[in-house]
C-alpha cells in the first residue's frame, strides 16, 4: 500500500510539472523560433548572440510564458531578463521562481561551465533595492528552499539570529560536499552552544584535508577546547601539505588559530611543529620564524619556553615588521559598490 502511494505521488508530481512548465517552441511566434532553437542548441546560460537578442526583442508578455517553458534553459534566460527590465518588479519575479530546481548549464568564463538550478542561477543574477528585500529573499531561502546551493552561499552574511540556528544546523547536517557547508559551519559556530561544537568537530575532524580559511577562524574567532583535536589532526598532516604547496607563509592563519588558545595543549602542538622534521620544499627554518612571529606577543606561562627558544627569531620577525612599516604606503582607499547582491 505504501509503495503504490509513493508512486502515485510521484506521477502527480511529475504531472503538476509538466503543467506548469507547458509552452513549447511552437507555441511563439514564428520570428523567435531561429533564436529559441539556438537557445535550446547551445544549452548555455550567459552571455550569447541569441540571447542578447531575445532580450532586446521578446515582448513582456513573451518572457512571461517564456519563463514557464519545457525548456528550463530558456526559463533561466527569461527570468534573467525579466529581473533586467523596468517593467518587471524583480523582486516579485524572483519570489515566484525559486522553486525551479531543474539544472541548467552556464557560462563560469574563466572559470568553465557550472550546473546551476534555475533558481540559484537567477539569485546570482539579481540586485535588490535595498537590505530589507534581500533579507525576505534570505528567509524564504532558508526556511522553505535551504537545500538550493544559494541558501549555503549567503551563510557568511548571517548573524547568530535565533530564527535560523535550526535551519543551519539542520543544513551542515545535510549530505552534501565539505566546502559548500564551511559556510554554515561558521554560521553556526557563532551560536557558541554546545551540542552545536560536537557536531562541528565532528565534521571538521573528518575533514581536515579540506579545512579553508573559514574553518580557522571559525575555531579561532569562537575557540573550544574540543576543537584542539581538529587542530592537533591538522597540524600532523594537512599543515605540511600545505606548506609543501604554498610555503611556510601559508601555515599563518593556523599558527595564529593554535596560539590563540594560549594553554598547554596549543603549546604541545606548536612545539611538535618546532621539532619535527619533515620534508619541506622551504627550509624548515621559515616555519620557525613563522611561529616566532605569531606567539612574540603572547605573555602566558604555557608559551615562556617557546618564547625563550625562539627569541632569535622572534627578534628578527621585529625587525622585518619595523622594516615593513617603513616601505608600507598608504593603499587607495576602496570604492565600495552601492549594488546589493547576493
Amino acid at each position: 500500500m505504501r509503495i503504490a502511494i509513493f508512486f502515485f505521488l510521484i506521477i502527480v508530481s511529475s504531472c503538476t510539472t509538466k503543467e506548469k512548465y507547458s509552452y513549447a517552441i511552437k507555441d511563439f511566434r514564428t520570428s523567435l523560433h531561429p533564436v529559441l532553437v539556438n537557445i535550446v542548441a547551445k544549452n548555455i546560460a550567459g552571455f550569447d548572440t541569441s540571447i542578447s537578442y531575445l532580450q532586446d526583442n521578446a515582448t513582456d508578455e513573451e518572457l512571461k510564458r517564456l519563463s514557464l517553458s519545457e525548456h528550463p534553459i530558456l526559463r533561466a534566460v527569461a527570468l534573467t531578463s525579466m529581473i533586467k527590465r523596468k517593467t518587471f518588479n524583480s523582486f516579485d519575479v524572483l519570489m515566484s521562481h525559486l522553486d525551479d530546481t531543474a539544472i541548467v548549464n552556464t557560462d563560469g568564463g574563466e572559470w568553465g561551465i557550472f550546473y546551476q538550478t534555475v533558481s540559484d542561477y537567477l539569485i546570482s543574477q539579481s540586485e535588490w533595492e535595498n537590505q530589507t528585500y534581500k533579507n525576505k529573499t534570505i528567509d524564504e531561502v532558508l526556511f522553505n528552499h535551504k537545500s538550493l546551493k544559494s541558501a549555503y552561499n549567503v551563510m557568511h552574511e548571517l548573524e547568530a539570529i535565533p530564527k535560523y540556528h535550526d535551519v543551519i544546523k539542520e543544513m551542515v547536517q545535510r549530505d552534501c560536499p565539505f566546502e559548500e557547508k564551511e559556510d554554515a559551519l561558521y554560521a553556526l559556530a557563532q551560536y557558541q552552544r554546545k551540542d552545536d561544537i560536537r557536531i562541528i568537530k565532528n565534521i571538521l575532524i573528518q575533514n581536515t584535508g579540506r579545512m579553508n580559511t573559514r574553518s580557522f577562524l571559525l575555531m579561532k574567532n569562537y575557540p573550544d577546547s574540543a576543537y584542539l583535536d581538529v587542530l592537533d589532526k591538522y597540524s600532523q598532516h594537512g599543515l605540511y601539505k600545505e606548506i609543501r604547496n604554498n610555503g611556510a607563509s601559508a601555515a599563518d592563519l593556523f599558527l595564529r588559530t593554535v596560539a590563540a588558545y594560549e594553554n598547554e595543549r596549543s603549546a604541545q602542538i606548536l612545539n611538535r611543529i618546532i621539532n619535527k622534521r619533515p620534508f619541506l620544499h622551504s627550509d624548515s627554518s621559515d616555519l620557525k620564524n613563522e611561529i616566532g612571529y605569531v606567539i612574540r606577543n603572547y605573555q602566558c606561562e604555557a608559551y615562556s619556553k617557546l618564547i625563550k627558544e625562539l627569541e632569535p627569531e622572534i627578534i628578527q620577525s621585529k625587525k622585518n615588521m619595523i622594516l615593513q612599516e617603513k616601505l608600507d604606503t598608504t593603499s587607495p582607499e576602496m570604492i565600495l559598490s552601492k549594488e546589493i547582491r547576493w
